[in-house]
């Protein structure tokens, strides 16, 4: 019975004897089949095209706020945190000054001075 049809009945207020199929090998095949996608594809982002676009973004506005990240980067606040902690963590980021009238610098791994 599709979902409208049930709707018709508890419309008329008429009652209805519902089927319920297991489909438990079907949902886990599924879900690991997403799971295993997801894994693949968040490390290549991570290390790659979000550090890159966060790092430029960080390189033409110092000021730049978490919530500009967010809204630039299309991230969550946890999502932008993650990423300037793995920054930070791997020396391509530092912030400098407090976290109101501070900014951010990205460092030059290479030279090991700021760009």
């Amino acid at each position: 019975m599709q979902p409208k049809d049930l709707k018709k009945l508890i419309a008329r207020g008429e009652s209805a004897t519902l089927e319920f199929k297991e489909f438990h090998n079907t949902t886990q095949k599924s879900s690991q089949k997403s799971s295993q996608k997801s894994s693949q594809k968040s490390p290549q982002i991570t290390k790659g095209e979000t550090g890159t676009r966060l790092l430029a973004t960080i390189e033409a506005k110092p000021d730049v706020t978490v919530p500009e990240l967010m809204r630039l980067l299309g991230l969550s606040e946890s999502g932008v945190e993650w990423n300037l902690r793995k920054l930070k963590v791997a020396g391509r980021l530092r912030r400098i000054g407090s976290t109101k009238a501070g900014h951010w610098e990205v460092v030059n791994t290479a030279a090991g001075d700021k760009q």
